[in-house]
């Protein structure tokens, strides 16, 4: 009998890291495996990355819009209401025994509360990490209400067993997203160069930052200001 489980999406980065994960449940005759993209992955100000997953072939079977405009924290906790009452009815119909999630967006936080009290039995990935701000309190929360944890690391591992999981639960084989690295390290060229996006062409082949940035999510009215700050801080450097 083939086990049901269902996948959700709720952003690019989920995607990203979860692919290698939906390559092998979609290859296995074992699984049966449904796909939900809710929330930014629908949008086209965040590049519309549900397209993305249809054209690698996977097939998606619900679409959940979830999000109120705004980007403030009340916002973000209509839309979490709104995304709640949705996976909640998808769950109930759908008859999924495993509900599979990553990460720590406030979207994925509403599919583990329907999932685990419709008794489906929550497999998460990527807990247990420490980052700050509410990213941390929903990571840890998704945590205390999931069944079997995939940390990224042994530390994290460990922090979810120290929440009271049992390590018999806790399988910290790594971020999936290093398969997706692997597969293409090999492929990508010295001298590659951007095909899109703003700015001067960059030259791979020398000297060079990479540089990230990731707002906090509850201090959104000072992004703005750090981003200046950090831009102003990267010209310092005169590095590409």
């Amino acid at each position: 009998m083939r086990q049901k489980i269902c996948v959700v999406l709720v952003d690019r980065a989920n995607y990203g890291r979860m692919k290698p994960v939906m390559e092998c449940l979609r290859d296995d005759s074992r699984f049966d495996m449904t796909l939900i993209c809710a929330g930014a992955m629908l949008l086209e100000r965040f590049g519309k990355a549900v397209d993305v997953v249809r054209a690698d072939g996977f097939t998606v079977h619900h679409t959940i819009y979830t999000e109120v405009e705004g980007s403030t924290p009340t916002t973000m906790v209509a839309s979490m209401g709104l995304a709640l009452s949705q996976f909640s009815s998808i769950f109930a119909a759908q008859h999924a025994e495993f509900v599979l999630l990553i990460g720590d967006r406030y979207q994925a936080m509403a599919a583990a509360i329907a999932a685990v009290y419709q008794n489906k039995c929550l497999i998460h990935i990527q807990g247990g990490e420490v980052s700050g701000s509410i990213d941390e309190s929903t990571r840890h929360a998704i945590t205390k209400l999931a069944h079997y944890h995939f940390p990224a690391t042994d530390r994290a591992g460990r922090f979810i067993v120290q929440m009271g999981e049992r390590a018999e639960t806790v399988f910290p084989l790594g971020c999936p997203v290093a398969d997706v690295i692997a597969k293409v390290a090999d492929t990508v060229p010295a001298s590659l160069s951007l095909k899109s996006g703003v700015g001067k062409p960059l030259d791979f082949s020398a000297d060079y930052v990479l540089a990230l940035f990731h707002p906090v999510t509850t201090e959104y009215q000072s992004a703005a200001k750090e981003m200046q700050n950090l831009l102003e801080a990267l010209a310092d450097l005169a590095k590409p």
